[in-house]
């Protein structure tokens, strides 16, 4: 029942995306975000279950979804909790983030920006073709004309993010946690 719900979640958002305009594929992802923090627990140091702090969602690099997530956020709420949208440029001000949206990066900044977050609770998400298979949890990728995304199962792991099987089932899943490329 749970998986029902999930996947009608995912897919009642028309996720179309070469038929409609860019902003509606940067709505979607967007709205995506959301609805991933509902399958996905942030261990206690995170401080998740306090309410009255802000869930960072940072933005980092080359991307046009930063004004789509003020817009969407402004009177939204993410776990609970009031977003707060920064746009980061330092590892230290990464460090703050519940949600880190990565951009284009050079690749020397995607390296040390994924060193960085690789054993923290962030949740990092992209839409750049191979930074899944380069260490970001989540990539969106165009399917045909819908929008999807991947799970780098292993960078999750090492997060120590829990994410449920509901949502790991509703992806396409790379880096399998176990193989041999851990």
């Amino acid at each position: 029942m749970k998986r029902i719900l999930l996947t009608g979640l995912l897919i009642g958002f028309g996720l179309t995306s070469r038929a409609a305009s860019q902003p509606r594929e940067y709505l979607l992802k967007t709205v995506f975000l959301e609805r991933f923090t509902r399958f996905i627990e942030w261990p206690q140091e995170s401080a998740m279950s306090d309410t009255s702090k802000p869930f960072i969602l940072g933005c980092i690099g080359d991307t046009p979804i930063r004004s789509t997530l003020h817009t969407v956020y402004r009177s939204q709420t993410i776990k609970n909790k009031q977003p707060e949208i920064r746009h980061v440029s330092s590892l230290e001000e990464v460090a703050d983030c519940h949600l880190l949206f990565i951009g284009k990066l050079t690749d020397e900044k995607l390296t040390n920006v994924l060193a960085f977050t690789q054993d923290r609770p962030i949740l990092t998400v992209s839409d750049t073709k191979g930074y899944g298979e380069r260490g970001v949890l989540i990539n969106f990728i165009i399917s045909g004309d819908k929008v999807r995304f991947e799970i780098n199962e292993t960078a999750v792991r090492k997060s120590r993010l829990y994410m449920s099987h509901l949502l790991l089932s509703t992806a396409r899943i790379i880096k399998p946690w176990g193989t041999m490329s851990e």
